[in-house]
């Protein structure tokens, strides 16, 4: 069968592959052993007409025009992983049926109409300590592995260029889950956010590659717990909190770990106006994935040692600096408090990330 291969069936054999539902492992490997066993090298044309057809493919061809065991076994690996992801194309984007020969051409108006995840960061330029936003920014355009934009709700700085998509807006009360609600029902209005957005602080900085994935897997800080509440504005807003997701039945883990979220606009509308959160302070975090994601086990997420690969949160101005560093390079996130912010804090955060990046002027 290997002598009578041509370049048309060839084609036709990975389309197949890619399209096939139930079958895609075993075309696939019929098709690459036919290609593995051919008497004659496949050349820089046939390459070429290859690439122009299967974009997935692209990545893993050599600049020498002969397939070895090893590349024959990555081809295989990603026309796997090519068939999942088309699953998932197949769900996002119900209207199109099929691939066929203008493979090329049908991906890149499904990229077109694929919108970039937004970064929603709300800011009040009057409470910043120092050059957080900044720092932020830089560790988004530096770790996060997305297309994306960024939107900042509330103040514009003078250093921010055109790319910082700003909603301007003035500060909502003096309850901050209030001011929160509001702002977040003008990210939910706005052609800017995307359907499915990122929520991120001004003092949240990205140390490491990070992916949408990995705001999307449930963290939290333990159950939600009346006891020994701190007499202050966040604590009470907490009581409230779990009052109220008492009375509604639902879960009590305390999502409030202080990290970027990912919220959908419709869920996050409806919750917002249902439970009238403009006006009723309330921990928005922890209602909206209690109320949406119950029994769901999260990620447990302590901020201070060695064994949680996803933040380090600085709190007080005496904090551990030495070991600070030491915790950089194994996390994913650095967070710091009102309280925590100093000096010695910022001169670390800025040679963590002292690069300007595409936000700045």
């Amino acid at each position: 069968m290997a002598e009578n291969i041509t370049k048309d069936s060839l084609k036709e054999d990975i389309f197949n592959a890619y399209l096939a539902e139930k079958s895609a492992k075993e075309a696939a490997e019929t098709a690459l052993n036919e290609l593995k066993n051919a008497p004659v090298l496949i050349t820089p044309e046939d390459l070429a007409i290859l690439k122009s057809n299967h974009l997935a493919l692209i990545s893993i061809f050599p600049e020498t025009p002969e397939f070895n065991d090893k590349e024959v076994s990555r081809i295989k690996s990603l026309i796997q992983q090519d068939y999942e992801e088309a699953q998932i194309l197949r769900k996002l984007f119900p209207d199109v049926t099929e691939f066929g020969e203008n493979f090329v051409e049908d991906f890149n108006k499904l990229e077109e109409t694929a919108e970039p995840v937004t970064v929603v960061i709300p800011y009040i330029k009057e409470f910043a300590q120092g050059n957080e936003l900044q720092l932020a920014l830089r560790g988004w355009d530096k770790h996060f592995k997305e297309d994306f934009r960024v939107v900042v709700i509330g103040d514009r700085e003078d250093w921010m260029n055109d790319d910082v998509h700003v909603i301007e807006c003035k500060r909502k009360g003096n309850n901050p889950p209030i001011d929160i609600a509001h702002k977040m029902l003008l990210a939910i209005e706005s052609d800017l956010v995307s359907e499915k957005f990122i929520w991120a602080n001004d003092d949240q900085y990205l140390v490491s590659p990070c992916m949408l994935p990995d705001f999307e897997i449930l963290t939290c800080d333990g159950m939600l717990n009346a006891a020994n509440l701190p007499n202050n504005l966040y604590g009470k807003n907490k009581k409230l909190t779990i009052d109220l997701l008492k009375k509604a039945g639902k879960g009590m883990v305390d999502f409030s770990t202080h990290t970027p979220f990912v919220f959908e606009k419709d869920k996050l509308k409806d919750l917002i106006i249902e439970l009238d959160l403009t006006k009723n302070a309330r921990l928005i975090s922890s209602l909206y994935y209690n109320w949406y994601f119950p029994g769901f086990v999260p990620l447990r997420i302590t901020g201070g040692d060695a064994n949680d690969n996803m933040k380090v949160g600085v709190y007080r101005q005496d904090a551990n600096f030495g070991k600070l560093k030491q915790f950089i390079p194994l996390k994913k996130i650095v967070s710091n408090s009102q309280s925590g912010w100093s000096k010695s804090f910022a001169k670390i955060m800025n040679a963590t990330l002292p690069d300007k990046c595409q936000f700045e002027k």
